[in-house]
């Protein structure tokens, strides 16, 4: 059964040891080969936290989670390995060049529109819901926390997560999962008593992964694919 470990930690901590709870659940999936064959990650395996005093006689903590650079599992296809952000994103050092997106589909004999849905959208979508549905872990999205790797012919090889401390934790789905697991801190735990559940859940996937992500991916989709008749 879920639990929390009783005691009180201070704010710093819960948010360190929410990353290493994350990890260990990640890792423990990737043993068991329950995550799609595509997912990576980069695994936050130690923090370190100071607790310093102030003039008012009260604690401030600060601290760091320490975040490994190689992805985990590697993936031996992956050519390059970019931020989601950079498919839509203006190079500034060259804002005339085309977006990478229109890049990438411009060297595929697929439509851009399929290209997109089959090499970025089901992979980040797949990958996100295999979290959630399988070790009860529903990852917060940005564009810049979740990574793409492509093989050297632009065909999606890794979508990798990274940044744990504020992914949500679902007691009760994992309850349900009979995962088993201990979370050692109760920062981003959620269960079905509170009365905002369904709005976490809501506002981690249309908000974040919907606008962050897949909503500016979509809308870089090249002009002539989007007007495109679908008998073109």
């Amino acid at each position: 059964m879920s639990r929390l470990k009783s005691g009180y930690v201070k704010v710093m901590t819960t948010h360190a040891l929410s990353a290493l709870d994350v990890t260990a659940i990640l890792e423990w999936a990737t043993q068991e080969r329950t995550l799609p064959a595509f997912f990576s990650f980069l695994r936050e395996s130690g923090a370190r936290i100071a607790s310093l005093g102030t003039p008012t006689g009260a604690l401030y903590e600060w601290g760091t989670v320490f975040r490994e650079v190689d992805p985990y599992p590697r993936r031996a296809r992956t050519d390059f390995l970019i931020p989601a952000f950079s498919l839509f994103a203006v190079d500034k050092n060259r804002p005339s060049d085309p977006l990478l997106l229109h890049q990438l589909s411009a060297l595929q004999t697929l439509p851009a529109e399929e290209y997109l849905f089959v090499n970025v959208i089901a992979p980040i979508v797949t990958c996100y819901f295999e979290m959630l549905l399988t070790c009860a872990l529903q990852f917060e999205c940005n564009a810049q926390n979740v990574l793409l790797g492509f093989d050297p012919c632009g065909a999606i090889s890794t979508v990798l997560f990274r940044d744990f401390e504020s992914v949500d934790k679902d007691v009760s789905l994992a309850d349900d999962l009979k995962l088993g697991v201990v979370f050692t801190s109760p920062f981003k735990c959620v269960h079905r008593e509170l009365y905002n559940y369904s709005i976490k859940h809501s506002f981690m996937y249309d908000f974040k992964l919907g606008e962050y992500i897949l909503s500016p991916i979509i809308g870089a989709v090249p002009e002539e694919a989007a007007c495109a008749s679908p008998s073109a």
